[in-house]
């Protein structure tokens, strides 16, 4: 039966070497040692250890699968047997596997190890930016900006009001931002005007409000009647409001 040799450790100060003998392949033991939570569209770190099976020598320079639910990565073990790489979380929140895994070679039996991880949803922040003020019955244009830590967020439904009763809703574009239009119905007066994002399977809802003055409407009287009058006889006079 052949022999396998490692050399699991190098101290070429003190002219020391760590090396495991064995009749038949060196059985290994891996532990996942990355990150175990981690909000959507977020980088987070995977890492493992890899041992020589019941003792503390590292398995160095070998190549480590790292993974995390359907998104994975590759290093490679460094001179104390730890492989990490990042992922940018792509998957909807909750909770999936996090793991590690080493295919074996010449010398190495293959390993592997498991961990549970949590997705949660990222924080987003919405800043209202239209008009603050209108004449009743006049519309206007209603804005705001959706972001979350790392920038804006796209394609995504921010809905507006007016009071009570009055509202439209945008969709965000590539900046963030969401526009549509409302016409005030209520009375002249001061209401809040409000930009709220609900929250989806990725992100946190987040809202912002604003003081909103509506006023009152501009009139115009114009007489529409007949301008001579006979001295005696009954006359229909008209006028005509309009805003």
């Amino acid at each position: 039966m052949g022999r396998h040799i490692a050399v699991n450790t190098l101290d070429a100060t003190a002219n020391t070497a760590t090396v495991t003998v064995a009749g038949c392949k060196i059985k290994v033991a891996m532990s996942y040692r990355g990150a175990t939570t981690g909000d959507f569209g977020d980088a987070v770190t995977l890492a493992a250890d890899v041992r020589v099976s019941g003792t503390s020598a590292p398995v160095p320079y070998r190549p480590v699968t790292l993974s995390l639910g359907t998104q994975s990565c590759t290093a490679r073990s460094d001179l104390a047997g730890r492989a990490t790489c990042r992922v940018t979380i792509s998957q909807h929140a909750g909770p999936v596997t996090a793991g590690a895994a080493f295919a074996g070679d010449p010398a190495y039996e293959p390993g592997s190890a498991t961990a549970g991880f949590s997705i949660t949803r990222e924080q987003t922040a919405i800043a209202y930016t239209g008009a603050t003020t209108s004449d009743y019955h006049d519309p206007f244009e209603a804005s705001a900006t959706l972001t979350e830590p790392d920038g804006p967020v796209e394609g995504k439904s921010v809905s507006f009001s007016l009071g009570s009763g009055d509202g439209c809703t945008g969709t965000t574009d590539a900046s963030g931002r969401a526009t549509c239009s409302i016409t005030p119905t209520q009375a002249a007066g001061t209401v809040p005007v409000t930009a709220a994002f609900a929250g989806d399977a990725d992100y946190l809802g987040s809202s912002d409000s604003k003081p909103f003055a509506i006023t009152r409407q501009e009139t115009t009287v114009t007489y529409t009647g007949p301008l001579v009058i006979d001295a005696g006889q009954p006359v229909m006079l008209r006028g005509q409001l309009v805003e």
